[in-house]
């Protein structure tokens, strides 16, 4: 039960953002045989490989944001431009807001997904992947 609660202890500090060499100097303080010590040092390896992938999924959430913005302000360029110049309407600008808007949503429901889920979801992919092979 004791390991249990270190290994807990030292999932949140890898999701604080602390890296492997700070997570290795503070479990050899832990009073574990070294079997034990190196047996979880592995397991919080893992995790730590999770919580990078998962940092690379909020990135890409980030991206698809900008995009989705990118999209959207371009179709409002492009509509008023020509409301105003060509005195026409450009019924295909509002598939860029629309378009854009939509993709903008998703990525922000991407990116409201806590990096401890997001982690669990590839952790659980990964065993099951592992299970296969």
């Amino acid at each position: 039960m004791e390991n249990k609660e270190i290994f807990a202890r030292y999932k949140a500090l890898i999701f604080e953002g602390k890296d492997y060499e700070f997570i290795k100097r503070e479990l050899e303080r832990e009073s574990l045989t070294k079997d034990e010590g190196v047996q979880m040092l592995i397991e919080l390896d893992e995790w730590i490989a999770h919580y990078q992938m998962a940092l690379q999924e909020r990135s890409k959430t980030i991206q698809q944001m900008i995009l989705g913005g990118s999209l959207v302000l371009l179709g409002i360029l492009i509509y008023s431009f020509s409301l105003s110049i060509l005195k026409t309407q450009y019924i295909f600008a509002w598939g860029a807001i629309l378009t854009g808007a939509w993709i903008f949503k998703e990525g922000y429901k991407a990116y409201k997904i806590p990096l401890e889920e997001t982690a669990e979801n590839i952790n659980r992919d990964a065993r099951r992947i592992n299970r296969k092979l």
